[in-house]
C-alpha cells in the first residue's frame, strides 16, 4: 500500500465494512445463550481497536470480556455488549466522512 489518498481511502472503507460486519456478529448474539461467543467476538473487536488506538471501544470490548469470563448475568451482559456496540456504531459514523459517503444510504445500500 502506497501513501496516496485513494490507499488511505480504501483502507478506511475496509476497516468500517469489517467494523459494520463485526458489530452485526456482536449484535446477533443472545447474552443468555452465547456467552463464549460474546467474548470471542469482543476479542476480535478489541484486536483491530487496539491497532487504530480507539479507546472507547477498547474499553467497551474488554469490560464485555472481563464480563464474560466472570460469569456476569445476561442482563450485565447485555449491557455491555450494548456499550461495544454503540462504541461500534459511533466509530463508523466517524469514518464516513472520510469516505465522503453518507453510510445510512450508500454503504447501507451496497449491503442490502
Amino acid at each position: 500500500m502506497g501513501n496516496s489518498a485513494v490507499d488511505l481511502q480504501a483502507l478506511l472503507k475496509q476497516l468500517q465494512d469489517s467494523f459494520h460486519k463485526d458489530r452485526l456478529t456482536l449484535e446477533a448474539l443472545e447474552p443468555r445463550l452465547q456467552a463464549n461467543q460474546l467474548k470471542e467476538q469482543a476479542h476480535r473487536i478489541l484486536g483491530a481497536a487496539r491497532i487504530i488506538q480507539a479507546n472507547r471501544l477498547i474499553d467497551a470490548c474488554e469490560q464485555l470480556e472481563s464480563a464474560c469470563q466472570s460469569n456476569a448475568p445476561p442482563s450485565t451482559l447485555a449491557l455491555e455488549q450494548q456499550q461495544v456496540v454503540a462504541a461500534m456504531t459511533a466509530l463508523e459514523q466517524a469514518l464516513t466522512p472520510y469516505l465522503g459517503q453518507d453510510s445510512d444510504s450508500s454503504a447501507g445500500a451496497q449491503r442490502r
